[in-house]
């Protein structure tokens, strides 16, 4: 889209009145304005509408239409409910986790609202599972700080007012659940977590292997099952990242050709560490060294890797900090 087209639609004025990302006063506070809507219709994000309005000027964190770990729901008349996320990772200059919601209604008009942390902290895959016109917003990964590995936030959502207050649960929660998958029961009295990611008493980041009861009537926390699977984890003595990831980029660059300032790095400080990059290992570093059958990347993660031994899955989960394997079965 060219700085034209876009100047037709919004001007500089108005676009850094509102360039950036922000958090309410009031519960909620409508903060629909012009920018917002335009940037969302036009699906733009901050780095776009920065470099055509008002490159000379760096609006940071600026907000987005752009969102990872946002939850997305319809009401029965066809509305949109959009709830939070987050745009881009800690690294990036424009990385900010949200705590507002977005209504769309089904004639294409827009809210915004937003909230004070105190009502609605920023949130992150999270779910929201509607219940009558309540949308029950559960677990988060939300800043560093926010974490706390003995319980799981759960608020709730007023549809008729967009009001947001906590909910004040029982018994024993997940451990920081996020990136679960939630449904309401047949009979509307329980919300079902599965799924996602726990903090485990380590510390450590790892999937959770439970399916979890949410009842509704007294918010009471109740664990259903949990397989029965054996797992390990693996990461630096030091808890710092591991060099996964800038391998792959170092077997990408030689596969393609490219350049890669990434890959160059690590050659650099793998030369200082007298080490050896044996890239025809790398590819080889999850199959086992004795018979079995490769299922595969899954479709939805590639860091998940299976294969089969006379039938047991063995899962293999690589991150920038440790590496998980699980014994499914």
């Amino acid at each position: 889209m060219k700085k034209d087209d876009l100047l037709n639609n919004i001007t500089p004025s108005e676009y850094k009145t509102w360039a950036l990302a922000r958090r309410g006063t009031k519960n909620p506070q409508d903060m629909t304005n012009p920018v917002w809507t335009w940037m969302l219709n036009n699906k733009i994000g901050a780095y776009k509408a920065n470099q055509n309005l008002d490159k000379n000027h760096k609006h940071h964190p600026g907000w987005s239409y752009y969102r990872y770990g946002q939850a997305e729901t319809f009401l029965p008349d066809g509305t949109k409910i959009l709830i939070a996320g987050e745009h881009e990772d800690s690294y990036d200059p424009d990385f900010f986790i949200y705590n507002d919601v977005t209504v769309i209604r089904p004639n294409g008009d827009i809210k915004f609202y937003g909230y004070s942390e105190y009502w609605f902290p920023p949130t992150d895959n999270h779910s929201a599972t509607l219940v009558d016109d309540q949308i029950y917003i559960i677990g988060c990964l939300g800043y560093p700080h926010q974490r706390h590995k003995d319980i799981t936030p759960v608020y709730r959502l007023d549809t008729t007012d967009f009001s947001i207050r906590k909910v004040r649960t029982q018994g024993k929660p997940p451990n920081w659940l996020h990136g679960h998958d939630a449904y309401l029961s047949k009979d509307k009295k329980f919300i079902i977590c599965e799924n996602g990611i726990i903090i485990h008493p380590s510390g450590e980041y790892v999937e959770s292997l439970a399916t979890w009861q949410f009842e509704l009537e007294t918010n009471m926390w109740k664990k259903l099952s949990e397989k029965k699977w054996t797992r390990w984890i693996i990461y630096r003595e030091d808890y710092s990242r591991n060099d996964l990831w800038d391998i792959d980029q170092l077997n990408y660059s030689k596969r393609t050709g490219r350049k890669s300032s990434i890959s160059e790095k690590l050659i650099e400080d793998v030369k200082n560490r007298n080490h050896r990059i044996d890239l025809e290992l790398y590819k080889r570093r999850r199959l086992p060294p004795f018979p079995h059958t490769i299922i595969g990347e899954d479709e939805d993660n590639f860091r998940h890797f299976r294969v089969s031994l006379n039938g047991i899955v063995l899962r293999i989960i690589e991150s920038s900090y440790d590496i998980s394997f699980n014994i499914e079965g």
